[in-house]
């Protein structure tokens, strides 16, 4: 089986434990990342296995439209996390089942359900830079 992970949001952790989980297996793993994210890669024997397929300053949109047709050449494709560029996703046409994980998902479900109030000075800086970045247009 071939198996396409992507991954562009920085969740090295998530996408090593994804490869773990197929590091003695005979699928054949291709993933679809930025030129950083396979770097903290480079010293693990998994590499060996992997065929990586990198982002070369392009956008995501333009990434993914550019391997449309490498990525439905897969039995499956898993989007590791997905934490932006929905658009991008959005208007990529995958013909191969496709699984999204999505990051924080419940606040965009049920926004109000999971109120927070910061409890520290940092944790408030925190939030501030949260709204700043990713909630004001």
């Amino acid at each position: 089986m071939k198996i396409a992970i992507v991954e562009f949001d920085y969740h090295y952790l998530d996408l090593y434990n994804t490869i773990k989980l197929f590091e003695n297996s005979s699928h054949e793993i291709s993933i679809f990342t930025k030129q950083d994210i396979c770097n903290r890669f480079l010293h693990e024997p998994v590499i060996l296995k992997i065929n990586w397929v990198l982002i070369n300053k392009e956008t995501i949109f333009k990434f993914l439209q550019a391997n449309t047709t490498l990525l439905n050449s897969h039995d499956i494709i898993y989007f590791n996390t997905i934490a932006s560029n929905y658009y991008a996703i959005l208007k990529t046409e995958f013909n191969v089942p496709t699984i999204l994980r999505i990051h924080n998902s419940h606040t965009y479900l049920c926004p109000t359900r999971f109120l927070y109030f910061p409890k520290s000075k940092f944790e408030l800086f925190k939030a501030i830079s949260y709204i700043i970045r990713e909630m004001i247009p």
